[in-house]
């Protein structure tokens, strides 16, 4: 029986009877075990055409008619047999569990399996995808793990439940998508509103932030054409005559400092490598890591949201240097992780999937905190240059962001995270 990963609840199947004479004739004209081996067999082609309730009534009509498993010793007859026999039956009714979305029953049904012969791959494997369906997502990874040492390297099942887990981890524990998605913190936009009121700044500049929030909210999206919306090149054009991109970026930070629990300045001797006016949230994002497995020539390409390279096309340029660093993607953060924020609708390929957006801002991972109680959300902290004029970094969640950065409408923003192989 194959390994069956059950998405989504199925509709109940009328059972199929077992005709009495049926089990009567066999029961009276075979042994113990050929009763099961044919009660097994049955239940099998009931299987392979989804009947899944049917299945289980002839597989567990097979597990009484075997010799209990205290009796299966080198004293009776055929003990491996038997004992074979049962274990596939349990596996089987497991595959049919997920089948039919009874995640806690194929749990019970492999942890049966599992009892008795600890490295069985597809009872790891169904135990692993049900814990997946009862969200108990760190004992779904431990059984995936365990059954990627018994099955062949790279077995397509495994590695795709394992990619799995880890975006539910991302999305549960910390609300970030399969595709990076992620909604942006109120904060982020109320305290540039603020500022507008505080500093005085031209009515043009609390407009764009409004205009930013329409973007990433998906309400202004890309014309009928595939192009940026005019109303996106209004907004960034009246800014830009309103005052330079540096000094938006200084009213940025200083908005965000505003809100003690929206960001905090980091001390330069809280960092492994200080910051400094003139270096740019890629460049302070990269200091923080060792990237001893860095290509020389690439390290001062990364330093550059569009690398100043032929080789390395404006689209998305800085995230196909991030190989040649040593740097792979990963998908739930840990401290000193890289992480990089995206907008628009470039899209990147990669081993885990698909990276999206053009990239923005860069940070550093510097705390992750778990979920303490099942619902809860956690948190990770990141740390980030927001202006490149300024002479310190912030401290700040991963979903607050500097609004004025993503100003690419068709998508995001998104954030990805890599990780150096050394790690």
């Amino acid at each position: 029986v194959p390994m069956v990963v059950a998405t989504a609840e199925m509709a109940p199947v009328e059972f199929e009877r077992i005709p009495a004479d049926t089990k009567r004739a066999a029961e009276t004209e075979r042994t113990s075990l050929e009763v099961a081996t044919f009660f097994k067999a049955k239940g099998n082609d009931l299987f392979k055409n989804q009947k899944f309730t049917d299945a289980l009534e002839w597989y567990s009509s097979a597990l009484p008619a075997l010799p209990p498993p205290s009796a299966s010793t080198s004293e009776t007859n055929q003990p491996s047999e038997a004992r074979d026999t049962r274990l596939a039956v349990l596996c089987n009714m497991a595959a049919c569990d997920l089948g039919l979305g009874h995640f806690a029953a194929a749990d019970a049904h492999c942890t049966q399996v599992l009892e008795d012969f600890p490295e069985h791959p597809k009872a790891l494997f169904r135990r692993g995808t049900a814990r997946m369906g009862l969200n108990d997502l760190v004992g779904a990874e431990e059984d995936l793990l365990a059954a990627q040492l018994v099955l062949p390297p790279g077995e397509p099942q495994v590695v795709t439940a394992l990619n799995q887990v880890a975006f539910s981890k991302a999305y549960n524990w910390f609300g970030l998508g399969q595709d990076g998605l992620f909604d942006v913190e109120e904060a982020s936009y109320l305290t540039l509103q603020a500022a507008v009121d505080i500093k005085g700044l031209p009515d043009v500049f609390g407009s764009h932030v409004q205009t930013m929030r329409m973007i990433h909210t998906g309400e202004m999206k890309l014309d009928k054409d595939g192009e940026q919306p005019q109303k996106l090149a209004e907004s960034i054009q009246s800014l830009d005559e309103a005052f330079p991109e540096s000094q938006q970026l200084e009213v940025t930070e200083e908005a965000l400092l505003t809100d003690a629990s929206v960001s905090e300045a980091v001390p330069n001797d809280q960092a492994p490598k200080p910051a400094f006016a003139g270096q740019g949230c890629m460049q302070y994002a990269l200091d923080q890591m060792t990237l001893a497995g860095a290509q020389p020539d690439a390290l001062m390409d990364a330093r550059f949201v569009v690398p100043p390279v032929s080789r390395c096309p404006k689209n998305n340029g800085f995230i196909r240097v991030l190989p040649l660093l040593g740097l792979t993607r990963a998908v739930v953060p840990q401290v000193g992780d890289l992480a990089v924020y995206t907008t628009g609708y470039v899209v990147e390929k990669d081993k885990i999937g698909l990276a999206r957006g053009q990239a923005a801002h860069a940070a550093i991972v510097v705390q992750v905190d778990l979920p303490s109680a099942a619902g809860e959300k956690g948190e990770v902290i990141v740390q980030s240059k927001i202006s490149k004029a300024s002479g310190r970094a912030l401290r700040h969640p991963v979903r607050v962001i500097p609004p004025i950065n993503f100003n690419v409408a068709g998508g995001g923003p998104y954030v990805y995270f890599y990780r150096e192989a050394a790690r």
